[in-house]
């Protein structure tokens, strides 16, 4: 993630993060309902910084994969991510979770194999490789993904225009009338 996409969605959480606990404190009574309030308000500050996420890797999908200008690829990620933000953002979710579970197994696997010898050094380190390997593969697994969306809505956007400029030059250029 680049620095810019860090601090937004950081503060865009923080934003979250404390209306929402304002809210919860003031609305629910009990601490059985008020802990409550506070997950709910910690998983939507989550949701919220990870569809930065999303934005940020359709702009990226945008300036890479479809060789647009920065302001290009903000628009057609704006307009994709308002299509299909949903589906996008479950898309990376599972294969980030996939990821992460990946790198988690691999790494209490390593613990659990240790260093005690040679080959079972070996056998951690292949562990830990093959878990970075499997998470640059979901990694661009989801960019596979998000390039893909944005055609698909370069390609509707680019069917609409070609349409209206067709009704422009038939409004234009109306047809002759037929003689009487």
């Amino acid at each position: 993630m680049s620095i810019a996409s860090i601090i937004l969605s950081s503060g865009l959480f923080g934003i979250v993060w404390w209306t929402g606990r304002s809210f919860v404190g003031a609305v629910f009574e009990g601490p059985v309902a008020r802990d409550l309030g506070v997950l709910a308000v910690l998983l939507a500050g989550v949701l919220v910084a990870s569809g930065v996420g999303v934005f940020q890797d359709l702009v990226t999908a945008g300036l890479v994969g479809h060789r647009l200008g920065f302001f290009a690829a903000l628009d057609l990620a704006w307009r994709t991510l308002r299509g299909r933000i949903i589906g996008l953002w479950g898309h990376r979710a599972i294969r980030s979770t996939g990821a992460a579970a990946a790198l988690g197994a691999a790494s209490l696997a390593a613990i659990q194999v240790g260093m005690r010898s040679p080959s079972d050094a070996a056998w951690a380190q292949l562990l830990l490789e093959a878990s970075l390997v499997a998470s640059t593969c979901l990694r661009a697994s989801w960019l596979g993904v998000a390039c893909e969306a944005l055609s698909e809505r370069a390609a509707l956007s680019a069917t609409f225009r070609s349409g209206l400029r067709d009704e422009e030059s038939s409004s234009k250029n109306p047809p002759a009338a037929a003689p009487r």
